[in-house]
């Protein structure tokens, strides 16, 4: 689903909600996710999300509840990497230093191999994350993202010149 912050208040709320909680909603729109999407559910994958330092992490609650609802084994195999400037929250954050980010493999390598790798994230926005997970997870040729929403680039656009 496309999501247009500045037009549409009614998911921009859904999704705060969900930032900030972990109840069941997240077990529903996996659902919802994998009927809408006819996915292809291959043993031989594995769903990979960014870790928290912070406790949980929203890509990691959509990536168990995908996990769970699949039988794919769900690992939080990747990290920012430390000494990055984190003193702004990610929407603070311009395209370029968006571009910057650098993750780290946390996960033996040899776990991937011959193996889909599904990178999980709750709403891609510039694609950073997306590109720096790829990297850090060696490139692999058989790569996915499952992703809850993708944020309209047009409504990035529109609301960094208000």
């Amino acid at each position: 689903m496309i999501w247009n912050p500045n037009q549409s208040d009614l998911l921009s709320n859904l999704i705060l909600r969900l930032k900030s909680s972990e109840d069941k909603t997240w077990s529903y729109f996996a659902q919802e996710f994998l009927l809408n999407n006819h996915v292809e559910i291959l043993n031989s994958s594995i769903l990979i999300s960014l870790a928290s330092e912070k406790g949980k992490f929203h890509g990691q609650m959509w990536g168990q509840s995908l996990s769970e609802l699949t039988g794919i084994p769900h690992r939080m195999g990747l990290s920012k990497i430390q000494g990055q400037n984190e003193t702004h929250q990610q929407k603070q954050k311009n395209r370029s230093q968006r571009q910057a980010l650098e993750l780290q493999l946390n996960v033996d390598i040899s776990e991937l191999e011959n193996k889909k790798v599904i990178f999980v994230d709750d709403v891609v926005t510039t694609g950073a994350t997306l590109l720096a997970a790829h990297k850090a997870l060696g490139d692999p040729v058989n790569f996915e993202c499952w992703s809850l929403c993708y944020r309209n680039p047009l409504s990035i656009a529109k609301s960094k010149t208000k």
